[in-house]
């Protein structure tokens, strides 16, 4: 391969606009080199904002994949389409970056599972979007689980401190009214991938003991899990919101029963124990939140790590078993009060 990566997108709505063709233009080392969407004006109008002059342009996915002048593709098209834009990038030598949930059924998880081992045979990148792992009040929460004395300086304690492991991970989502709906199955469709690789970014992979699922409707979700290594989860999001905004909030919980609650809106931190709350709103040298969500430099770090991880300059941050994880706990929750047991390989144990 050589030093620029030239990538093809299948879809070019919103969300591909907003989240990588805007970033990658920033990126150095890659060329938008096609682009595919049913949306012909949009093409020629996307063309033209960004001065691809040299991008093909075609309203068949195939001729993405086909095309052989492609290194890598981004799959951003309704989720019934990822499984079989994935598995064809991979069957056509492509690295594919997909759109989550990797698959929404059954059949088509099956058919991921093999197609990740194939890619990986080939020496394939195949990547999906969890953008928390690159952006600042994620980043840093995970600096203060894993390193427990800036966590006690942060909030001045004595740094001798245990407050022991994580007994419980809680997130709680409040978002906007969808533009658009009919575009997933559901809200915990769509989102509970993020949710899941948010615990095994925070504790590392695990299976799931049990989880329940006791809300699941288009804009409302609700989710209880233990994990097989005793952490409890708990997962509550809806798009009910008149206002604009995607407020997530963090709430984890030690061994000796203190609390750390992260407003990853306002850049707020708390940290509770005995009952005392002590706040803190921590900032960089230059004043910068450093809990508060910044949309611009979380998707930017995202597609560059991808377009170095084709240029093998970072290793991929998903692995294998994190991407059949994150897609297997969304199908297997879909029916409400259906309890089910999942290994960290992504096998479903049990269903009841």
């Amino acid at each position: 391969m050589s030093t620029e990566s030239n990538v093809g997108f299948i879809g070019a709505g919103r969300h591909a606009d907003w989240s990588h063709l805007e970033q990658l233009v920033q990126v150095g080392g890659v060329r938008i080199g096609a682009l595919a969407d049913l949306d012909a004006e949009r093409l020629t109008e996307i063309k033209q904002r960004y001065e691809l002059t040299g991008a093909d342009t075609t309203q068949r996915w195939e001729d993405i994949v086909e095309h052989p002048d492609l290194d890598a593709v981004f799959v951003m098209t309704p989720d019934n389409q990822h499984t079989e834009q994935l598995l064809a990038s991979v069957e056509h030598d492509k690295h594919a970056f997909v759109e989550k949930p990797l698959a929404d059924s059954w059949r088509d998880y099956t058919r991921l599972a093999s197609g990740l081992v194939i890619a990986e045979r080939k020496g394939l990148i195949v990547s999906s979007c969890h953008p928390r792992r690159f952006d600042p009040p994620f980043v840093n929460t995970k600096q203060l689980l894993d390193d427990r004395q800036l966590l006690a300086a942060t909030f001045g304690l004595d740094p001798n401190i245990d407050l022991g492991p994580v007994t419980a991970l809680g997130i709680n989502l409040n978002y906007s009214r969808p533009a658009r709906t009919g575009l997933h199955t559901s809200f915990l469709s769509d989102h509970m991938p993020h949710e899941m690789d948010t615990a095994s970014h925070f504790l590392g992979i695990s299976g799931l003991r049990r989880a329940v699922s006791t809300k699941n409707e288009e804009l409302e979700f609700d989710i209880d899990a233990m994990r097989e290594d005793g952490v409890r989860l708990r997962f509550k999001g809806n798009r009910l919101q008149e206002e604009t905004g995607w407020h997530e909030d963090l709430e984890i919980t030690f061994a000796d029963g203190s609390t750390l609650a992260v407003d990853a809106h306002t850049g707020e931190i708390v940290l509770t124990r005995n009952n005392r709350p002590e706040h803190r709103t921590p900032t960089d040298e230059e004043g910068k939140l450093l809990f508060k969500t910044d949309y611009d430099e979380r998707f930017l770090r995202l597609n560059t790590h991808f377009i170095r991880s084709l240029q093998r300059q970072e290793t991929p941050y998903l692995t294998r078993r994190e991407m059949l994880m994150n897609t297997v706990v969304s199908l297997a929750l879909q029916d409400v009060y259906r309890f089910v047991s999942i290994t960290a390989d992504g096998d479903v144990a049990n269903i009841s």
